[in-house]
């Protein structure tokens, strides 16, 4: 029995000339590329669709600021997406924020603005989670210095 095949100087019928391999490198290397784009793409769908469905949890504040008397700035946590709920009485302003879980833990805050349908005059403005009246001073007015 004798053997075949490149080492005997006999034509091996799966080499591949270097143009060939040339080719099949680059299809390969294509289609990493397109498996990578295509995990990005669901690895953040993936995460969307989290953010989507998740909690909103509500958040409490202690202080206001306000500066035109219609406008007022209440802080949140920083890096966290907010939505504000308000309802605006004749002897006070009750106001709900609700957060998402920041992506990282700062020690830092930020503020959002609430127009008021009527001026604040002296209407306390109340957290409606702990039922707390909010003391006036705050530093940062909707994010302005």
């Amino acid at each position: 029995m004798s053997a075949s095949g490149p080492d005997r100087g006999e034509p091996d019928e799966f080499a591949l000339t270097a143009d060939e391999r040339r080719q099949v490198e680059r299809s390969i290397e294509r289609e990493s590329v397109w498996h990578l784009i295509w995990l990005g793409l669901a690895i953040t769908f993936v995460a969307g669709i989290g953010l989507w469905f998740a909690k909103w949890d509500a958040a409490t504040f202690d202080r206001f600021d306000s500066v035109d008397g219609r406008t007022i700035a209440v802080p949140y946590e920083c890096n966290a997406p907010v939505r504000v709920h308000v309802d605006e009485r004749a002897d006070r302003v009750v106001v709900r924020l609700e957060t998402r879980t920041p992506a990282n833990n700062q020690d830092c805050a930020n503020s959002v603005c609430v127009h008021l349908d009527a001026p604040l005059g002296d209407r306390p403005v109340i957290d409606e989670r702990t039922g707390s009246t909010a003391r006036r001073g705050f530093d940062d007015f909707c994010g302005e210095p």
